[in-house]
């Protein structure tokens, strides 16, 4: 199975209190740049350090098809800052989806109707208040 099908928010939330604090340091702008390859993510996040997170599927035999984490902070792995990771990696491949899917349309108007129909209406908010 593909690491995008195996990482999902549901195996971050495993992760327990380093949720939270994983959420606001993606939230934050922490994640300052990550790779991706079908089997795995690796990236930087900035702690009290910049800190190097991994999450995929560890290579060799036998290949379980289970996820793995590590990162170079105190904790070594399942820390906020692999929350972080993944949730940045989400929201980029939520982002796409989106984009992929948008109407062909451009009015205001349509934008607006396929946002409320496809659950994102807060994302045009966040925009508007950007500007």
């Amino acid at each position: 199975m593909p690491l995008a099908e195996l990482l999902t928010h549901s195996y971050l939330r495993a992760f327990g209190a380093a949720y939270p604090r994983g959420e606001a340091y993606a939230g934050d702008g922490r994640v300052q740049d990550y790779e991706e390859t079908a089997d795995d993510i690796s990236g930087i996040v900035i702690g009290t350090q910049r800190y190097h997170v991994w999450i995929g599927i560890r290579r060799g035999e036998p290949r379980t098809g289970e996820l793995y984490n590590d990162c170079n902070c105190p904790q070594g792995g399942g820390c906020k800052h692999v929350v972080a990771l993944g949730l940045a990696y989400l929201g980029d491949r939520a982002g796409a989806a989106a984009t992929a899917a948008a109407p062909a349309e451009h009015s205001r108007e349509a934008s607006l109707a396929w946002a409320a129909e496809h659950g994102v209406s807060h994302a045009l908010d966040l925009e508007i208040g950007r500007a």
